[in-house]
């Protein structure tokens, strides 16, 4: 008799035991969803936010091209000087991407994972 209490105990155990497993494991599953779903919507949104900020620089670089073009009474000069400006921002950006720029997105984005 005592032998069928220890083999229902063990048997009791190993199904406790499975359905832990299979419950930590579903937990896992969800939570790395719901960490991904963060991930990717913030992506999406970061995406949307930088062709908006493109069509906007683009067309303030026309206007103030255009402006600057009109004040100097050359319209190619205005449009070299807003691309040579924008040439300046270019070298700033790769300049400054190794020690600033880059840290700050990986930073941002290891941060958005653990949320």
């Amino acid at each position: 008799m005592k032998t069928n209490g220890i083999k229902e105990n063990l048997a009791n155990i190993a199904e406790q035991t499975h359905d832990l497993a299979e419950t930590a494991y579903k937990l896992a599953v969800i939570e790395a969803t719901e960490q991904l779903t963060k991930v990717v919507s913030t992506t999406i949104i970061i995406s949307v936010l930088l062709l908006l900020f493109n069509f906007l620089l683009l067309f303030l670089g026309f206007g103030i091209a255009r402006w600057i073009g009109d004040s100097m009474e050359d319209i190619k000069m205005g449009y070299f000087i807003v691309g040579g400006f924008y040439l300046l921002l270019i070298i700033l950006i790769v300049v400054l991407s190794k020690k600033s720029i880059v840290p700050y997105f990986r930073n941002f984005l290891v941060k958005k994972m653990y949320e």
